[in-house]
């Protein structure tokens, strides 16, 4: 408060016009290098803040610890030394789980034994195929319930829709299935930024026929799933985390 006060005392005290043509009549080559200077070294304030926190499990990438000491600086000219606290508040963990797995969407559909029998299915059973048999198997159903899965998936999607703040990596392609799982898990609330892959497999799934006996046999394909690669981890999520979930 008294920081605000003294502030609005200078100015009431300042002659603006004076300053206004001073800032006109300004060197703009001094004063865009005072600028760079000002910047780098508050970007070495927030590169310190890394290096201070790294050790104890809690890197921060240049960009956020950046902005927190800028959002600091700002804070602390309104109010005494509330900039400390808000500089804290943003680099504090934001995630309560981050996960890493397959991203699966799941296709629930009605089949009977015959078709079991047909495609040299074993009832009751979980084989993996490739992708052509997943084609295959896929077109040969009708229509069915399509909902987004995955061991790791599945549970972050609860913890977002009782309230947890839950972010998932996983890899899909850039085709309706991985549209699918995209929406299905934002839309609960977790976060989901991995970049859908242009190229490779098409997006996993798991074809699930459900038999008249109530009896499940799952076809699962893994496709661009298993070729998550190191670049796809969004490591400022995973630093986020309180606890960091793996699909094994």
């Amino acid at each position: 408060m008294l920081t605000v006060l003294i502030f609005l005392w200078i100015g009431l005290k300042t002659d603006w016009n004076a300053t206004w043509m001073a800032v006109l009549s300004a060197d703009l080559q001094w004063v865009a290098a005072s600028m760079v200077v000002m910047i780098f070294g508050h970007w070495l304030r927030g590169y310190r803040w890394n290096m201070l926190t790294a050790p104890a499990g809690f890197p921060l990438n240049a960009k956020r610890s950046f902005y927190a000491v800028m959002s600091g600086y700002l804070i602390n000219v309104a109010t005494s030394r509330g900039g400390e606290v808000v500089r804290c508040a943003m680099t504090a963990k934001t995630l309560d789980v981050v996960g890493i797995g397959n991203a699966i969407v799941d296709v629930l559909v009605h089949a009977d034994d015959r078709f079991l029998d047909d495609h040299g299915l074993t009832k009751g059973t979980m084989a993996l195929v490739d992708e052509t048999q997943a084609e295959r198997l896929y077109a040969s159903v009708g229509q069915g319930l399509e909902a987004s899965g995955g061991s790791a998936a599945t549970p972050l999607a609860g913890i977002a829709q009782l309230g947890g703040r839950a972010g998932f990596i996983g890899r899909v392609r850039d085709d309706q299935l991985g549209g699918i799982f995209a929406h299905d898990i934002r839309s609960v609330g977790a976060r989901f930024e991995t970049p859908a892959a242009t190229a490779g497999p098409s997006t996993a799934r798991c074809l699930i026929l459900v038999t008249p006996d109530a009896q499940r046999t799952m076809c699962t394909y893994l496709g661009a799933s298993v070729l998550l690669h190191p670049d796809d981890l969004d490591l400022e999520m995973v630093a986020q985390a309180k606890v960091l979930y793996l699909e094994g």
